[in-house]
């Protein structure tokens, strides 16, 4: 089987960090892959010298970005199209929506079936309203000429099926993401505290992200909840982990609203056990989410978390269990939370989440099942 897989760009994002692992798994399953992808955005990292290194095949396509910007959306779907009948997929699969977009608005041979994953969607929380219910009327016209819409959790389907009628429910599946299997083995209270003395100072309570910094991650609402908890709890302290297009804003609201005692920026990280392990608890303040992977792994590990309920993350997070979820840009109760889990703090959970991830090898299989079925059936989507 050959599939032609297009993402916006390779950046430490959800999407990106769960092919990275999976690529490999389906090509000893026969999965022939070729990646077309674009240009990260400044300040992010790029995994394209992983994939290579992983054994995939990457190719660039000019004028793919994030943005949107006709002459160059027109340029990456010319390319797009010069690569795709080059290789002669028997499917194309599209992640993020500007790549989904280009993906299903090309000329392409009719028998190649496509396929489209939401790692979570736009049309609430991101964008003013009007833009929101524009981008979700214009994933309905893209839903006609995709032959299987792929979520990332339930609620992320429900969302797309039964609120913004994407597509029936009949052309949709659900596909978690990767857990890696070193992110799954609970640890010890020893490594626990090896992780704290080796990464953040002694002083004080430690909340922290580990996400992109961008902009529907929230990084201004962190600020606002870390000020909120320091005027109760002074030797409060928060570090984000990552980096990504805001983090001129981010360091420059730190500076400007003297944060910069309690607030640390660490970047990018590559010992993500350790981090995870080292905070007392781990916030994801977002104002959209898919199914995110930092929470996948805090929740693996036991660490307990702070969240606001949106997209996927209830299927991670049992409130009052795993943590306390609290409603988006709720500041009062995000703030509040925090300081009661810091005062109580939750014991152990008995049990795992009801979600986890998948293992790499079962994410590919899964994928596989979906992709022969999507191939076997004859009748194309309307």
């Amino acid at each position: 089987m050959r599939v032609a897989r297009v993402i916006t760009r390779l950046n430490r994002g959800g999407p990106a960090r769960t092919l990275l692992p999976v690529l490999p798994e389906l090509a000893e399953r026969g999965v022939e892959s070729l990646l077309l992808t674009g240009e990260p955005e400044t300040g992010e990292d790029d995994l394209s010298d992983a994939f290579v290194a992983a054994g995939v095949r990457v190719v660039r396509l000019p004028g793919l970005r994030r943005s949107l910007h006709p002459f160059a959306d027109r340029a990456a779907r010319r390319a797009l199209e010069r690569e795709i009948a080059a290789f002669r997929p028997d499917l194309l699969h599209s992640h993020t929506f500007k790549a989904g977009y280009l993906a299903r608005t090309a000329e392409l041979a009719p028998a190649i079936r496509r396929v489209h994953t939401f790692h979570g969607h736009l049309f609430r929380g991101a964008f003013p309203p009007p833009l929101g219910s524009w981008l979700a009327a214009l994933e309905r016209r893209l839903a006609r000429r995709t032959d299987l819409v792929v979520a990332v959790s339930e609620r992320v389907r429900a969302e797309l099926v039964d609120v913004w009628r994407i597509a029936p429910r009949e052309r949709t599946a659900v596909v978690p993401g990767v857990l890696l299997p070193e992110l799954a083995v609970a640890p010890t209270a020893a490594e626990r505290a090896a992780a704290r003395a080796r990464l953040l100072p002694a002083v004080g309570p430690w909340m922290g992200t580990l996400a992109r910094l961008t902009k529907v991650k929230a990084p201004d609402f962190f600020l606002d909840v870390a000020a909120r908890v320091r005027a109760q709890r002074r030797d409060a302290r928060f570090v984000w982990v990552g980096d990504g297009d805001g983090r001129e804003r981010f360091l420059a609201a730190v500076a400007r609203r003297g944060l910069a005692e309690a607030v640390r920026f660490v970047g990018w990280q590559p010992d993500v056990r350790g981090w995870h392990l080292a905070l007392d608890l781990e916030l994801l303040l977002s104002d959209q989410e898919g199914l995110p992977l930092s929470l996948l792994e805090a929740t693996a590990l036991g660490v307990p978390v702070v969240a606001t309920a949106v997209g996927g993350v209830a299927d991670l997070v049992r409130d009052g269990i795993d943590g306390r979820l609290v409603p988006r840009r709720a500041l009062a109760a995000a703030s509040d939370a925090i300081l009661e889990l810091l005062e109580r703090p939750l014991p152990l959970a008995a049990t795992p989440p009801p979600l986890r991830g998948l293992a790499p090898d079962a994410h590919a299989a899964a994928l596989l099942a979906l992709y022969e079925r999507t191939l076997a059936d004859p009748v194309r989507a309307a």
